[in-house]
């Protein structure tokens, strides 16, 4: 498998997401609980389709990946060692993916060309996503935060001092 993408979940430590690139073009989740020398993804999800990042949102139960190019399932024409592109729905897309089920959430068309590289806000509610085709870098606005429920006021907040 060709490797491109790894994403640790942050509210499940012992979860990895891997995504490969053609002629594989998967997305394996690993549980790292019971480690061996050659671990079994728990999940493994076939896409045809170049798996470039992967991102696991901090405020709910998803997986977000980004790609490139889609192939025909079964292996498509190659030309110089690279596949010849087949539309999907897929293609130069951001994805988001439920966990457990992995069921599709949405997939939206990103950019015109491979979305290389993506990268997660520190407020955990944005990606930006890279595509060295177009030159371009966007923000998507993917997750929201989570509602935080009002405090009781008590004695001890009117008198605070900050």
């Amino acid at each position: 498998s060709h490797f491109q993408a790894f994403a640790w979940c942050p509210w499940q430590p012992d979860l990895l997401a891997t995504g490969s690139t053609f002629p594989d073009g998967k997305i394996r989740i690993f549980s790292v609980k019971n480690s061996s020398a050659v671990p079994k993804p728990q999940h493994v999800l076939s896409l045809n389709t170049a798996v470039t990042s992967l991102q696991w949102s901090p405020h709910c139960k998803e997986l977000l990946s980004t790609h490139g190019t889609s192939w025909h399932p079964k292996g498509g024409t190659v030309v110089n060692g690279r596949p010849v592109p087949v539309p999907s729905p897929l293609m130069n897309s951001i994805t988001v993916h439920t966990y457990p089920s992995y069921r599709r959430v949405l997939s939206l068309p990103a950019h015109k060309g491979a979305v290389t590289q993506s990268c997660l806000s520190p407020d955990g509610t944005l990606i930006f996503t890279i595509c060295p085709a177009e030159e371009a870098m966007k923000m998507w606005k993917v997750w929201e935060l989570p509602k935080r429920e009002p405090k009781s006021k008590t004695l001890f907040d009117k008198y605070s001092i900050r």
